[in-house]
């Protein structure tokens, strides 16, 4: 079992990892010092279960934790936090658990081995999860088209409009600008890398950290795009990866 602590001081990031051992035989840890860094960490490494400060630098651990459910929607985020006064916000990212400090190892074991227990049984069920594919209406140039957001691999802005690009290897140009269609699609799995390009992460295959670019495979071919990494965490304008 993977584990990613993410926190900004060395000695809380080091008690994690000695809870988290003391608790999971086996355990590969993972840290990071903040939330950017552990993006790219959990494509580059992996990670089953995150362990993540509420306070991070830039951007906060409501803030990854909502990121990361877009992309990988079955890993289990727990947010060690000051107080409770963020469960709603907690609430709102899909944070699988609060821990509220001070809290002892015990705690700190139970919540981990929940999220342990729920991780398993989503990869578990996977195989038999049949999702019916999600279509939404957007605007195009000379009318009106259903989208299967399954298909939709990547938009890209011209001026007012948008270019649709379809993993067929198809494209549409929508009347709608790229601000309105990243609304439209901000509950699904994509997310804004750079000022204009919306991408599906569904198709991405890897994130190059030094030269700062994601490669995308549509249509059996290499796509690859710069990214923002100013915004990389930002959960609702999503500038990514």
């Amino acid at each position: 079992m993977n584990f990613l602590v993410v926190d900004s001081i060395d000695q809380t990031r080091n008690k994690y990892r000695s809870f988290i051992e003391q608790t999971v035989a086996n355990s590969q840890v993972f840290d990071c010092s903040n939330a950017e860094d552990a993006f790219f960490t959990l494509f580059d490494k992996g990670g089953d279960v995150i362990v993540c400060s509420e306070t991070l630098s830039f951007r906060s651990g409501y803030e990854l934790a909502s990121l990361v459910k877009k992309i990988k929607p079955n890993i289990p985020v727990i947010i060690i936090a000051h107080d409770d006064k963020n469960a709603l916000q907690a609430i709102k990212c899909k944070v699988f658990d609060i821990l509220v400090e001070p809290y002892n190892l015990q705690q700190f074991s139970e919540s981990i081995n929940k999220a342990v227990d729920s991780f398993n049984q989503n990869i578990s069920t996977d195989h038999v999860t049949n999702k019916e594919s999600i279509k939404i209406q957007l605007g195009l140039a000379n009318g009106y088209r259903f989208v299967d957001i399954d298909q939709l691999a990547y938009c890209m802005a011209d001026g007012a409009y948008t270019n649709l690009y379809f993993n067929s290897g198809e494209s549409e140009l929508s009347g709608y600008y790229l601000g309105r269609i990243e609304k439209l699609l901000d509950n699904f799995h994509f997310v804004r890398i750079n000022r204009s390009v919306l991408i599906n992460l569904k198709f991405l295959k890897q994130i190059d950290k030094r030269t700062e670019t994601c490669e995308l495979v549509v249509n059996g071919e290499s796509k690859l795009f710069k990214i923002n990494r100013v915004n990389i965490n930002n959960l609702h304008n999503i500038n990514i990866l």
